[in-house]
């Protein structure tokens, strides 16, 4: 695969785990990797929560993006390949390659544009796979206009209630997977970012591009249902579980033009703040409910190669 992208649901999801265990991966492949984050990834202590999280250790050959306030804390020796003029909070953008093997930070640019961007200068300096390592939340990454395929990495970080968090883990799967609309459909709403189409053929367009939880208040408040709203991809999804479930009871679905290739769902059991979930019983609540293969890295990292091989 060319291109990945790691979506956590929350802090401390594991998506620095899921990133390790990638990179053991494809290192066993002889792959050349090229890496980039939305924000900043690879410290040892978490900056918000102040708890301990996994380095980030590459092989010689990897191709990396990271800041110039950032430089002097990838133990690495370094090939700088390219400045980007890219600005952020911690600096400009530059590329290197790595020439030995060690530990790095990894800080990219925010916005979406600028990813898609950085994956391709990426891989022109040679990289066989580009993985964005996504901040939490951030469900723009799923962008197939981004990144080919995604990993959504899910916690108990998210909070202490095992059953919501694999509620909201579902909400967000399940529109991560929206199903692509024919071609008739496709034809018959290119003209707008988002589009309702009823089971009678009405339709209607609008202006913005992502389906919120205003818009679609205000869609249920007009009567709206069995009917199918159409966005670009499901990035463009940005509804609550509250209101996809008020729409599942109108009959209102959501569908995309181009749709998510979504791999695997990754668990982590414990949480930053000091409670846990029976590990069986987390994956096993998720297996019954997602058709997505659910993955937990720490215990099964076989079974993800297994998906990339």
């Amino acid at each position: 695969m060319k291109s990945l992208s790691l979506i956590g649901m929350s802090k401390n999801a594991g998506k620095t785990t899921v990133l390790n265990t990638l990179l053991q991966y494809y290192s066993g492949q002889g792959a050349i990797l090229g890496l980039t984050s939305i924000g900043r990834d690879g410290e040892y202590l978490d900056i918000v929560t102040h708890t301990s999280k996994p380095r980030i250790y590459v092989r010689e050959g990897t191709i990396f993006a990271t800041t110039v306030s950032l430089l002097t804390l990838c133990d690495v020796t370094k090939e700088i390949l390219m400045t980007t003029g890219i600005n952020t909070p911690l600096g400009e953008v530059i590329i290197l390659r790595a020439r030995t093997d060690g530990y790095i930070q990894l800080a990219g640019p925010s916005i979406n544009a600028q990813v898609a961007r950085m994956c391709e200068t990426l891989q022109g300096f040679g990289a066989q796979t580009v993985i964005v390592d996504g901040a939490f939340a951030r469900k723009t990454l799923a962008s197939p206009a981004i990144t080919e395929n995604t990993i959504l990495c899910a916690g108990a970080s998210l909070g202490q209630n095992m059953r919501r968090v694999v509620d909201e883990t579902q909400h967000v799967h399940d529109l991560l997977k929206s199903e692509k609309i024919c071609p008739e459909l496709a034809l018959l709403t290119e003209n707008f970012p988002l589009a309702v189409v009823g089971e009678d053929g009405s339709r209607k367009g609008f202006e913005q591009a992502a389906l919120t939880d205003a818009l679609a208040n205000d869609l249920l408040k007009q009567g709206t249902k069995s009917a199918i709203i159409i966005a670009e991809d499901a990035s463009k999804f940005l509804i609550n579980t509250e209101m996809r479930q008020k729409l599942a009871l109108r009959n209102v679905k959501t569908q995309v033009r181009n749709s998510t290739n979504l791999i695997a769902v990754t668990i982590n059991p414990v949480s930053a703040y000091g409670h846990e979930f029976n590990a069986d019983e987390f994956k096993n609540a998720l297996v019954e409910i997602i058709d997505t293969p659910v993955i937990n890295v720490m215990r099964e990292g076989a079974a993800l190669y297994d998906l990339l091989a």
